[in-house]
């Protein structure tokens, strides 16, 4: 027999939806960050989120508080936060990036799904 496959907990648990992004930016209760490359983020992007890059996202989030603030010209989440959501142009990279988070002890983080979003473009100020 298999072990359980974590792959169904990732994608259902894991994911936030147009709506709840929505309502969680309206409520200012998110820590967003687009992990597009910085070209893609200049031609659109979340208006409250940072552009952290997927392939800086480990080391972004292993910095120092005072280097991450910085850097990123914002608070540092701590790793009990739970309210920490990233996205991308497709969900690719976003989920790439949650499972970084997660294995670096954030929990409660959760990715965009874009792809699958028909409400997009209300969300982007480009």
């Amino acid at each position: 027999m298999f072990p359980p496959c974590s792959f169904e907990r990732t994608i259902f648990t894991d994911v936030v939806s147009y709506e709840e992004l929505k309502q969680m930016i309206s409520d200012g209760a998110v820590m967003l960050f687009d992990v597009r490359e910085p070209y893609e983020f200049s031609n659109g992007s979340i208006p409250t989120s940072t552009n952290i890059p997927l392939g800086e996202v480990q080391k972004a989030f292993t910095l120092s508080a005072v280097v991450f603030e910085e850097t990123y010209e914002m608070e540092m989440p701590t790793k009990d936060n739970g309210s920490i959501v990233v996205y991308c142009r497709s969900g690719k990279r976003s989920l790439e990036a949650l499972n970084i988070l997660k294995g670096l002890g954030y929990r409660g983080v959760k990715h965009w799904d874009s792809h699958v979003c028909t409400n997009c473009e209300r969300l982007y100020s480009c």
